[in-house]
């Protein structure tokens, strides 16, 4: 996942983004696994808080990579207002569904955010 946005950087492991900053974007791409089909969409998960993220841009190197031509769209991306946020140390996560929408994975990767 790549974290984007006004004056947003990486400091060590953590991303730092300013307080003022309009929003965050990140993006990304997710799939199922399991089923070698797309995911059924993707919410970013800040704090345990849900933001439904916009699923299924082209993401051709993605297939290309994986060789599952199924896979090319599997982009995802989300605008999220820095001011829903807060000031402060977060945790910000991916959720993925399914492609049957009856489940879901959280991967482990997580990134630590702090508004600052």
């Amino acid at each position: 996942m790549t974290i984007s946005g006004d004056g947003v950087s990486q400091q060590g492991r953590t991303v730092v983004v300013p307080e003022e900053a309009s929003f965050i974007e990140p993006s990304g791409w997710a799939v199922d696994d399991e089923n070698e089909s797309t995911a059924g969409g993707a919410y970013i998960d800040v704090d345990g808080r849900l933001f439904p993220a916009f699923y299924g841009a082209e993401r051709r190197d993605v297939a290309d990579s994986s060789g599952v031509p199924s896979y090319r769209y599997s982009g995802f991306e989300q605008a999220i207002p820095v001011s829903e946020i807060g000031a402060g140390a977060h945790e910000l996560s991916v959720i993925v569904l399914t492609g049957d929408m009856t489940a879901y994975y959280e991967p482990d990767d997580k990134v630590a955010l702090e508004v600052r």
